[in-house]
C-alpha cells in the first residue's frame, strides 16, 4: 500500500504533535528562572 501525503498533511501532522507536547518553566527554589534548552523532534509516518 503506497500513501501519498500532501505538504498541508504534513503541516498539519507537526502542528498536532506539536499541541501535544508540554511547556513547563525552569524554577529554582519554586521560582521561575530564565533558561535555554535545545530541544530535538523526531517525527515519524505511520
Amino acid at each position: 500500500m503506497t500513501s501519498v501525503f500532501q505538504k498541508e498533511d504534513l503541516d498539519e501532522a507537526a502542528r498536532t504533535g506539536l499541541a501535544r507536547c508540554k511547556f513547563k518553566a525552569a524554577t529554582q527554589d519554586g521560582i521561575p528562572v530564565r533558561g535555554w534548552a535545545k530541544l530535538t523532534y523526531k517525527w515519524t509516518l505511520e
